[in-house]
């Protein structure tokens, strides 16, 4: 695929840190020679992606001798075991704190 070309070039090029919290999280919905169709979990990860990101991408396509193929980054559905929140039904009542005595010994 199309992508796994793409990443194997960015691990030459990208700090661990960066390709583990920036790149791997991207899903790949579509991967052939008329595109490459990213998603990410929300708006901010995605246009974080596109400003700091893309470029380093396209250049990996150009090594690849991909020039050509578009890339586009949006924000996806997330899956059920994607879920980053729980749901309000999934939600566990707060913990109280044991009860402290309000006065203090001598």
């Amino acid at each position: 695929m199309l992508w796994d070309s793409v990443k194997r070039k960015l691990y030459d090029t990208l700090p661990e840190s960066a390709l583990s919290l920036w790149i791997n999280p991207l899903q790949c919905t579509h991967d052939s020679e008329e595109g490459i169709k990213l998603e990410g979990p929300d708006r901010f990860f995605c246009t974080w992606v596109s400003d700091k990101y893309l470029p380093f991408i396209k250049e990996s396509l150009i090594l690849l001798g991909k020039d050509k193929v578009p890339v586009s980054i949006q924000v996806g559905q997330a899956k059920e075991d994607q879920k980053l929140l729980p749901q309000p039904s999934d939600q566990v009542e707060q913990l109280r704190l044991p009860e402290i005595p309000t006065t203090r010994p001598h």
